[in-house]
Protein backbone atom coordinates (compact mmCIF):
# COMPACT_ATOMS: atom_id res chain seq x y z
CA UNK A 1 0.00 0.00 0.00
CA UNK A 2 3.01 2.50 0.74
CA UNK A 3 4.69 1.14 -2.39
CA UNK A 4 0.96 2.58 -4.15
CA UNK A 5 1.24 6.07 -2.58
CA UNK A 6 4.75 6.40 -2.87
CA UNK A 7 3.92 5.91 -6.80
CA UNK A 8 0.96 8.01 -6.97
CA UNK A 9 3.38 10.81 -5.02
CA UNK A 10 5.71 10.43 -8.00
CA UNK A 11 3.27 10.46 -10.75
CA UNK A 12 1.59 13.42 -9.49
CA UNK A 13 4.61 14.98 -9.65
CA UNK A 14 5.46 13.88 -13.22
CA UNK A 15 2.21 13.95 -14.62
CA UNK A 16 3.34 16.18 -17.20
CA UNK A 17 5.45 14.16 -18.95
CA UNK A 18 3.59 11.24 -18.28
CA UNK A 19 0.90 12.58 -20.12
CA UNK A 20 3.41 14.27 -22.86
CA UNK A 21 4.19 10.74 -23.53
CA UNK A 22 0.93 9.29 -23.88
CA UNK A 23 -0.11 11.71 -26.37
CA UNK A 24 3.19 10.75 -28.37
CA UNK A 25 1.96 7.73 -28.05
CA UNK A 26 -1.39 7.98 -28.92
CA UNK A 27 -0.22 10.16 -31.94
CA UNK A 28 1.72 7.52 -33.11
CA UNK A 29 -0.74 4.89 -33.15
CA UNK A 30 -3.45 6.93 -34.98
CA UNK A 31 -1.03 7.61 -37.24
CA UNK A 32 -0.08 4.34 -38.27
CA UNK A 33 -4.02 3.47 -38.39
CA UNK A 34 -4.39 6.37 -40.56
CA UNK A 35 -1.36 5.74 -43.19
CA UNK A 36 -2.80 2.14 -43.27
CA UNK A 37 -6.05 3.15 -44.08
CA UNK A 38 -5.04 5.33 -46.22
CA UNK A 39 -3.26 3.06 -48.25
CA UNK A 40 -6.07 0.40 -48.17
CA UNK A 41 -8.29 2.68 -49.95
CA UNK A 42 -5.76 4.34 -52.16
CA UNK A 43 -4.83 0.51 -53.46
CA UNK A 44 -8.84 0.52 -53.74
CA UNK A 45 -9.51 3.34 -55.67
CA UNK A 46 -6.27 2.46 -58.16
CA UNK A 47 -8.25 -0.80 -58.55
CA UNK A 48 -10.77 1.16 -60.09
CA UNK A 49 -9.08 3.11 -61.84
CA UNK A 50 -7.52 0.42 -63.96
CA UNK A 51 -10.92 -1.46 -63.86
CA UNK A 52 -12.48 1.67 -65.62
CA UNK A 53 -9.55 2.29 -67.96
CA UNK A 54 -9.84 -1.34 -69.34
CA UNK A 55 -13.63 -0.83 -70.17
CA UNK A 56 -13.25 2.46 -71.67
CA UNK A 57 -10.37 0.93 -73.95
CA UNK A 58 -12.73 -2.07 -74.79
CA UNK A 59 -15.46 0.95 -75.85
CA UNK A 60 -12.57 2.46 -77.65
CA UNK A 61 -11.85 -0.63 -79.75
CA UNK A 62 -15.35 -0.65 -81.24
CA UNK A 63 -16.10 1.40 -83.90
CA UNK A 64 -19.07 3.16 -84.07
CA UNK A 65 -20.58 1.86 -81.06
CA UNK A 66 -24.17 3.55 -80.83
CA UNK A 67 -26.33 4.16 -77.35
CA UNK A 68 -29.71 3.20 -76.63
CA UNK A 69 -31.17 6.23 -77.87
CA UNK A 70 -29.23 6.53 -81.31
CA UNK A 71 -29.89 2.83 -81.28
CA UNK A 72 -33.35 3.50 -81.43
CA UNK A 73 -33.28 6.15 -83.86
CA UNK A 74 -31.67 4.56 -86.02
CA UNK A 75 -34.17 1.42 -86.20
CA UNK A 76 -36.68 3.87 -86.72
CA UNK A 77 -35.26 5.44 -89.61
CA UNK A 78 -34.52 1.63 -91.76
CA UNK A 79 -38.39 0.91 -90.61
CA UNK A 80 -38.90 4.19 -92.71
CA UNK A 81 -37.11 3.64 -95.44
CA UNK A 82 -37.92 0.01 -95.51
CA UNK A 83 -41.55 1.05 -95.69
CA UNK A 84 -40.39 3.96 -98.62
CA UNK A 85 -38.64 0.77 -100.61
CA UNK A 86 -40.96 -1.55 -100.30
CA UNK A 87 -44.10 1.31 -101.33
CA UNK A 88 -41.81 2.32 -104.30
CA UNK A 89 -41.20 -1.14 -105.26
CA UNK A 90 -44.88 -2.15 -105.57
CA UNK A 91 -45.55 0.74 -107.29
CA UNK A 92 -43.06 0.05 -110.21
CA UNK A 93 -44.35 -3.89 -110.19
CA UNK A 94 -48.18 -2.11 -111.12
CA UNK A 95 -46.55 0.11 -113.17
CA UNK A 96 -44.60 -2.24 -115.46
CA UNK A 97 -47.27 -5.01 -115.05
CA UNK A 98 -49.37 -2.88 -117.61
CA UNK A 99 -46.66 -2.24 -119.84
CA UNK A 100 -44.92 -5.65 -120.09
CA UNK A 101 -47.73 -7.41 -121.65
CA UNK A 102 -47.44 -10.85 -123.70
CA UNK A 103 -47.20 -10.83 -126.95
CA UNK A 104 -50.73 -12.32 -128.54
CA UNK A 105 -48.91 -15.75 -129.76
CA UNK A 106 -49.22 -16.84 -125.82
CA UNK A 107 -52.49 -18.21 -125.11
CA UNK A 108 -54.29 -17.46 -121.35
CA UNK A 109 -53.30 -20.60 -120.01
CA UNK A 110 -49.99 -19.66 -120.83
CA UNK A 111 -50.09 -16.35 -119.34
CA UNK A 112 -52.09 -17.10 -116.16
CA UNK A 113 -49.39 -20.01 -115.33
CA UNK A 114 -45.99 -17.63 -115.81
CA UNK A 115 -48.48 -14.76 -113.63
CA UNK A 116 -48.73 -17.42 -111.04
CA UNK A 117 -44.81 -17.87 -110.93
CA UNK A 118 -44.51 -13.75 -110.08
CA UNK A 119 -42.20 -12.60 -108.73
CA UNK A 120 -39.93 -15.33 -109.84
CA UNK A 121 -36.90 -14.24 -107.12
CA UNK A 122 -39.68 -15.22 -104.64
CA UNK A 123 -41.51 -18.21 -106.54
CA UNK A 124 -38.21 -19.86 -107.83
CA UNK A 125 -34.95 -20.83 -106.85
CA UNK A 126 -31.84 -20.05 -108.89
CA UNK A 127 -30.58 -21.86 -110.58
CA UNK A 128 -33.07 -24.33 -110.60
CA UNK A 129 -32.64 -27.89 -108.83
CA UNK A 130 -32.40 -30.28 -111.36
CA UNK A 131 -33.90 -32.76 -109.80
CA UNK A 132 -37.22 -30.10 -109.27
CA UNK A 133 -39.81 -30.51 -112.00
CA UNK A 134 -40.10 -27.78 -114.38
CA UNK A 135 -43.08 -25.31 -113.74
CA UNK A 136 -44.28 -25.39 -117.45
CA UNK A 137 -45.18 -27.85 -118.97
CA UNK A 138 -42.95 -29.20 -122.28
CA UNK A 139 -45.87 -27.21 -124.74
CA UNK A 140 -45.21 -23.96 -122.84
CA UNK A 141 -41.29 -24.06 -122.94
CA UNK A 142 -40.93 -25.45 -126.39
CA UNK A 143 -43.93 -22.90 -126.89
CA UNK A 144 -41.41 -19.98 -125.46
CA UNK A 145 -38.26 -21.62 -127.43
CA UNK A 146 -40.25 -21.50 -130.70
CA UNK A 147 -40.73 -17.37 -129.79
CA UNK A 148 -37.62 -16.38 -128.53
CA UNK A 149 -35.62 -17.91 -131.20
CA UNK A 150 -36.16 -15.57 -133.65
CA UNK A 151 -36.49 -12.33 -131.08
CA UNK A 152 -32.76 -12.99 -129.84
CA UNK A 153 -30.90 -11.34 -133.36
CA UNK A 154 -33.74 -8.26 -132.78
CA UNK A 155 -32.79 -7.74 -129.19
CA UNK A 156 -29.08 -8.25 -129.83
CA UNK A 157 -29.56 -5.57 -133.18
CA UNK A 158 -31.33 -3.18 -130.30
CA UNK A 159 -28.31 -2.94 -128.72
CA UNK A 160 -26.10 -2.82 -131.74
CA UNK A 161 -24.88 -6.09 -131.87
CA UNK A 162 -24.93 -8.90 -134.04
CA UNK A 163 -26.60 -11.91 -133.19
CA UNK A 164 -23.91 -14.89 -133.89
CA UNK A 165 -23.32 -17.48 -131.47
CA UNK A 166 -20.83 -19.72 -132.21
CA UNK A 167 -21.98 -24.03 -132.40
CA UNK A 168 -18.79 -25.17 -130.19
CA UNK A 169 -20.15 -22.84 -127.44
CA UNK A 170 -23.13 -25.15 -127.52
CA UNK A 171 -25.32 -23.31 -130.47
CA UNK A 172 -27.17 -26.73 -131.61
CA UNK A 173 -30.01 -28.69 -130.75
CA UNK A 174 -32.96 -26.44 -131.20
CA UNK A 175 -31.13 -23.09 -132.37
CA UNK A 176 -29.04 -25.26 -134.59
CA UNK A 177 -30.33 -24.05 -137.97
CA UNK A 178 -30.97 -20.44 -136.81
CA UNK A 179 -27.30 -20.00 -135.76
CA UNK A 180 -25.42 -21.09 -138.59
CA UNK A 181 -27.63 -18.89 -140.88
CA UNK A 182 -26.70 -15.59 -138.27
CA UNK A 183 -23.35 -16.39 -137.89
CA UNK A 184 -22.08 -14.17 -141.26
CA UNK A 185 -24.55 -11.30 -140.44
CA UNK A 186 -21.43 -10.07 -138.42
CA UNK A 187 -20.32 -6.42 -138.98
CA UNK A 188 -17.63 -4.23 -138.43
CA UNK A 189 -20.12 -1.39 -137.88
CA UNK A 190 -21.39 -3.05 -134.78
CA UNK A 191 -21.83 -0.72 -131.43
CA UNK A 192 -20.91 -3.61 -128.74
CA UNK A 193 -19.31 -6.34 -129.30
CA UNK A 194 -20.94 -9.75 -127.45
CA UNK A 195 -18.96 -12.53 -127.42
CA UNK A 196 -20.43 -14.95 -129.35
CA UNK A 197 -19.32 -18.45 -126.78
CA UNK A 198 -22.06 -16.09 -124.49
CA UNK A 199 -24.48 -15.74 -127.01
CA UNK A 200 -24.21 -19.60 -127.07
CA UNK A 201 -23.98 -20.11 -123.85
CA UNK A 202 -27.72 -18.05 -123.32
CA UNK A 203 -29.35 -19.94 -125.66
CA UNK A 204 -28.02 -23.17 -124.51
CA UNK A 205 -28.62 -22.74 -120.69
CA UNK A 206 -32.31 -20.52 -120.68
CA UNK A 207 -33.75 -21.86 -124.01
CA UNK A 208 -32.68 -25.39 -124.29
CA UNK A 209 -33.97 -28.12 -121.30
CA UNK A 210 -32.72 -31.38 -122.20
CA UNK A 211 -32.85 -34.13 -119.23
CA UNK A 212 -35.41 -31.81 -117.34
CA UNK A 213 -37.83 -33.47 -115.94
CA UNK A 214 -41.70 -31.90 -116.35
CA UNK A 215 -44.92 -31.96 -117.71
CA UNK A 216 -45.56 -32.58 -121.60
Amino acid sequence: MDQLKAFLIILKRQHFWVLSGLVVLLSIVGWFLAVSSLKQEQAKNASDIESKRQSASQVRSVENHPNDTIRGRMEALISARKTEVLSAWRERDAQLRTQLQWPAVFDESFVEVVAKLLPVEVKLPFPLPATQQEPLILVQREHYRDFIGPELPTLAERIGAVWAPTATGGGGGEFGSRVIASAGGVSSGMIVNWNSANQAEIEQQHFTWGGRSGGS
